[in-house]
């Protein structure tokens, strides 16, 4: 069937361009959060006109939007920013470094999924809440997976995704 070679294609080595997947993530969490900290200082919600109070970063583009945040709920919709978002930056597709926590967020059409945690610590284990306080580090191999995932398009194939599945996409 179908789902065989999807995992076949996702472990085989697809070139990566940085444009195709947005911004370049850098080495340390801290590094990361110390961007996107300034990027939402300055970028204020379209709808109440405040810095984001559920921050969440756009791997595709790098815009900071409010994540599950009441004041951007579009009533008309009953959307949220990140989903919103998503509608026009990856035509129904989002991927979002929430910087509450060390995880991403998938959303892909009407499913939204809470994945792996992009940064860990020495011994590689996630710091779900930034309580520990210990240097997290880049999981190249989990980046190049979400990517590969983004450019074939495989959210909706991929059992790890479909597994951390939780909500629908437009309560982001």
């Amino acid at each position: 069937g179908a789902a065989p070679r999807v995992r076949a294609e996702l472990n085989e080595r697809v070139p990566l361009r940085a444009y195709e997947f947005g911004l370049a993530l850098p080495r340390t969490v801290q590094e990361l959060l110390k961007r996107s900290t300034s990027a939402a200082a300055t970028r204020k919600c379209g709808v109440c006109r405040r810095r984001p109070l559920k921050p969440a970063l756009c791997l595709l583009c790098g815009a900071v939007v409010c994540m599950s945040s009441a004041c951007c709920k579009d009533d008309a919709t009953d959307s949220h920013e990140c989903y919103t978002h998503a509608q026009w930056c990856g035509e129904g597709t989002g991927v979002y470094f929430i910087t509450s926590t060390t995880y991403t967020l998938v959303l892909r059409d009407e499913r939204a999924a809470v994945w792996h945690a992009l940064y860990v610590d020495e011994f590689g284990e996630a710091d779900a809440d930034l309580r520990r306080g210990k240097p997290l580090l880049l999981r190249n191999d989990l980046v190049d997976a979400l990517r590969r995932m983004y450019l074939l398009a495989a959210f909706d194939s991929d059992s790890d995704v479909l597994q951390h599945t939780r909500k629908t996409a437009r309560a982001y």
